[in-house]
């Protein structure tokens, strides 16, 4: 549990106060024989001395209160009655009834002032017996007798009920009575906070590490399950606890919408992700829909935040998607989708030479994203289902880096293959992709293979009108292309239209451009120009092949 500043002041300055407490000061002169006798009383069973008799010392005290009754009412330099001392052992509950009932005059009216007295800690017997686990049977009869004192708050603005809650990790069957009845007699104390943070007790339970049936009783009570301690909700706090996948689910189950509540740009869903925890709690979150499409204040969904986590991207991005396949075209405000991060992370991993088990699992998110893009119509049942990655993934924005490792670790010769689903080789989709680095995945892949130049796609289109129609305009690359294959500079495709008209498209206006590049053609002396950047690729092809000109009737 991550601890702030303002925490750990708190804790330390009640760590002060219990070791002031623990023991009566020896030059306490306002103490009776009374508080001697019952400060002699270990406070547990566990750390008494094997020859001290505890039953012996409580009939001590039984004794002095019956045959000394002035001392009942005598107050310590605490603030504390014998009474609040008693409560502060292990106290039986016969005890309690003398040291509460025995006196001059005694009634209902003196009985219930007397278990209203707080110490100067503002804690009443109750809140002393609470605080010290005495017996269920000792709470329950203070109760009885005083039902307003489950009402009263001590300096540091505790209720009984809190006091519990914060003691309860280990939660016992009688722990958990104290926690019904505190709130049968006081059901508005579950929307009770404290000063110190504005704690609440389902805040204290989860806090400390409480059991699923103490969150559940107390959500059950109508808890807050808003109300927010130091900017966290108890929801927030159980997710950063990694408390049980029950408590998240009990509170998800009361209130859905605790799960929109935003910490810092960051949703219950995002907080799940970012703080790992299981994916029984992240499917739990995941399941209202407006949650898993929300974005933080960089605009990254869940997907995003999931796909850059480092011990299970996949898993995390599987759930989501089947939770919402809109999830991967959402864009953050760098314009990336989940995607482009796995990109990113696969190119890092292989520039750093990370372990086979990280790369593998970026690999498996990038392969399950690649499946569930709406581009994606690929049948299943391919020659080789698990080389059709390879394909999808070159049709994508992809570094050069990917490509290279996948064509030489992952699938050796799958630049050589044809798509399964098209029947056209991984080059002919780089041509029509946005790729940032295209030119170089061209480059790479006709060093690889130079013989893709003389293939034809099924379109009728070799590479160099694949190029010229989608605008791969590098002159190196273009010249490369046209060396490999001269021929297909006069080779037309399924429309007869030849390299330099298809790189004069868009189609609308082709004729203004080659009658614009006739004009010029003479007087550029086949030497570029700078202002005619957009025609360098018709510009190419007809320096190879003027005669192409020909054919053209411009009307």
């Amino acid at each position: 549990m991550w601890l702030n500043s303002r925490d750990l002041k708190n804790q330390s300055q009640r760590l002060r106060n219990v070791r002031k407490e623990r023991t009566l000061p020896a030059w306490d002169k306002q103490a009776s024989e009374l508080h001697g006798l019952i400060s002699q009383i270990p406070s547990s069973i566990f750390s008494t001395n094997s020859n001290v008799n505890i039953d012996e010392l409580w009939h001590g005290v039984r004794q002095r209160a019956l045959s000394h009754l002035t001392d009942l009412s005598t107050i310590d330099s605490r603030g504390r009655t014998p009474l609040h001392a008693a409560c502060t052992k292990n106290v039986p509950i016969s005890v309690v009834k003398i040291l509460l009932t025995s006196g001059v005059d005694v009634n209902e009216k003196h009985i219930e002032s007397k278990l209203m007295r707080t110490d100067n800690h503002g804690r009443t017997p109750l809140s002393l017996v609470i605080a010290n686990k005495a017996s269920f049977e000792v709470a329950k009869y203070l109760l009885e007798k005083c039902p307003n004192a489950s009402k009263i708050k001590d300096r540091y603005g505790n209720l009984p009920l809190h006091q519990v809650c914060s003691t309860v990790k280990e939660c016992t069957d009688k722990q958990l009575k104290r926690i019904h009845l505190l709130i049968k007699v006081y059901p508005e104390a579950v929307l009770e906070s404290t000063k110190a943070g504005g704690k609440t007790a389902l805040y204290f339970s989860i806090e400390c590490g409480a059991p699923v049936s103490v969150v559940q009783t107390l959500v059950d009570a109508n808890s807050s399950l808003r109300v927010q301690c130091f900017g966290e909700t108890p929801l927030s706090c159980a997710i950063k606890n990694h408390s049980h996948d029950d408590i998240i689910k009990c509170m998800v189950v009361k209130d859905p919408s605790i799960c929109e509540i935003k910490e810092g740009g960051q949703n219950m869903l995002h907080l799940a992700i970012i703080r790992r925890a299981n994916l029984a709690v992240i499917d739990t979150i995941s399941r209202l829909e407006s949650c898993i499409m929300e974005t933080n204040n960089v605009g990254d969904s869940a997907l995003h935040i999931a796909v850059r986590d480092r011990m299970r991207p996949f898993e995390i991005a599987k759930l989501l998607i089947e939770k919402s396949i809109s999830l991967v075209h959402l864009r953050n405000k760098s314009g990336l989708d989940a995607l482009d991060l796995v990109y990113i992370r696969f190119k890092r991993c292989i520039e750093l030479k990370k372990n086979d088990d990280t790369v593998e699992s970026i690999y498996n998110t990038l392969a399950f994203l690649l499946k569930n893009q709406k581009s994606s119509t690929r049948a299943v049942g391919g020659l080789d289902e698990e080389s059709d990655i390879f394909f999808d993934m070159v049709q994508t924005d992809v570094p050069i880096e990917i490509v290279q490792h996948m064509a030489s670790a992952k699938f050796p010769g799958i630049i050589s293959r044809n798509d399964p689903m098209t029947g056209i080789l991984p080059i002919f989709h780089v041509a029509n992709s946005k790729a940032k680095d295209r030119e170089q995945i061209i480059a790479y892949m006709l060093k690889s293979y130079p013989l893709c130049a003389h293939i034809k796609c099924s379109q009728g289109d070799y590479l160099l009108h694949k190029i010229c129609k989608f605008g791969v305009v590098n002159h190196l690359l273009l010249k490369e292309v046209i060396a490999l294959n001269p021929a297909s500079l006069e080779q037309g495709d399924n429309y007869s239209l030849h390299p330099f008209l298809l790189a004069a498209l868009p189609r609308k206006k082709k004729k203004d451009k080659v009658h614009a590049f006739q004009k010029q053609f003479q007087e550029w002396g086949l030497t570029s120009n700078d202002d005619a950047k957009h025609l360098s690729s018709i510009y190419i092809c007809l320096r190879e092949a003027p005669q192409m000109l020909s054919h053209l009737d411009l009307g």
